[in-house]
């Protein structure tokens, strides 16, 4: 309740703003000396209109001509616009989690209830902001996900970028819903998803080259987080990105064996997802040197992070954190090992979870005594080392 208050003084605020801003311009218009000789014209007294409250809950069209008459920017439009919209949708929204706790609706339904969503706020935005403003404030929302200053784009390309992001995200959404619907299954899901991708990504290219469309990649930090696990090592800045380049490439590869084998249960593709990762390996300690590649993943890890960063806290000489991390992702190698061995030996289920437990309480039992129980029991609790 307080936040309606708030935001309905707000926009009263601003129809008031607009009222006296255009009073303001009349005045001033009066005020204007006539030129020499012009007749003095008359002076026409209007009495000001009154304006009427606004209330929320009644949509946009009540308050939204005052405001664009009195040329507030479009991105402070746009936000009051999806405040009072989530105004108006809360009843429905709270009207559909009621239905879920109820069982009349599952999760799909929720999910394409929120896509709905979606689609009428987009629908408000343009018709309130005009076609005009509502491109242009778009168009800084989808670009800002992107380094479009990092591309150099000209405001020729910033708009033809926008159109064939805004066409992805609109073909994604469109893909969601049939989905949910059951018009498709999962795998002509992904399917269509990747095609949609792998069509922009070449426009892309097409348009502003390799390189720069390289650039549009926003949010991708692959570079950045080489250059932090490989802080202090003797490496060249072609080296990084060599290995930022290579590091995509693997992770593009192993998305999409991962997925084929999800798709087809083809147990074979273990095979060339482990191929794949020691050939990464290779790739990379010819870039980095013999032996990096563990230290690399290891500084990737946020159970490292957090031994390295709360060792002192834990009654952890610094010195050991390698170390001790080194022991704990052997033990997890070791038990990876012995299920796919297990699994290609077809060892039933208890057995092998038998197995498991065995080998990680002595494994345990031997980082307990090394570190003593008080240490032992910080990296439980914050799983460093399962807690069984």
């Amino acid at each position: 309740m307080k936040f309606r208050y708030q935001l309905s003084v707000a926009l009263n605020a601003l129809l008031l703003v607009a009222l006296l801003w255009q009073g303001g311009a009349r005045r001033h218009s009066a005020a204007r000396p006539s030129p020499p000789g012009a007749k003095p014209a008359l002076a026409l007294r209007q009495p000001p209109r009154p304006l009427a409250p606004v209330r929320l809950g009644e949509g946009w069209r009540q308050w939204i001509d005052p405001l664009r008459a009195a040329q507030v920017p479009p991105g402070v439009l746009a936000g009051l616009l999806q405040a009072d919209f989530d105004q108006r949708w809360q009843p429905r929204q709270a009207e559909l989690q009621a239905r879920y706790m109820r069982g009349e609706i599952d999760a799909d339904g929720l999910a394409s209830a929120g896509i709905e969503r979606q689609i009428e706020l987009d629908r408000d935005l343009q018709a309130a902001l005009g076609p005009a403003a509502y491109r242009m404030w778009d168009m800084g929302r989808v670009l800002e996900g992107l380094n479009a200053d990092q591309a150099q784009l000209s405001e020729q390309e910033r708009g033809q970028v926008y159109d064939l992001e805004r066409g992805l995200q609109d073909a994604l959404r469109e893909n969601q819903v049939d989905k949910l619907h059951g018009t498709i299954d999962n795998a002509t899901s992904e399917a269509r998803q990747k095609g949609a991708q792998d069509q922009v990504n070449q426009k892309l290219q097409d348009l502003l080259g390799s390189r720069r469309a390289g650039l549009l990649e926003g949010m991708d930090d692959t570079l950045g987080t080489v250059k932090r696990a490989m802080a202090g090592q003797p490496l060249t800045e072609s080296q990084l990105e060599g290995l930022a380049a290579g590091q995509r490439q693997w992770d593009q590869t192993r998305s999409a064996l991962v997925s084929e084998k999800v798709n087809t249960q083809d147990p074979a593709l273990q095979s060339s997802i482990q191929a794949g990762a020691e050939a990464w390996r290779g790739k990379f300690e010819g870039i980095a040197g013999a032996g990096t590649f563990d230290d690399y993943l290891m500084r990737q890890d946020s159970r490292y992070l957090d031994l390295r960063r709360n060792a002192g806290r834990w009654g952890i000489a610094p010195g050991s954190v390698d170390g001790i991390f080194e022991t704990i992702q052997d033990n997890a190698d070791i038990l990876q090992a012995y299920r796919q061995d297990a699994a290609r030996r077809n060892v039933d289920t208890a057995t092998i979870k038998s197995v498991e437990m065995g080998f990680s309480l002595n494994a345990d039992d031997a980082l307990r005594s090394e570190l003593g129980d008080k240490a032992f029991g910080d990296l439980q609790a914050n799983g460093i080392v399962r807690s069984w």
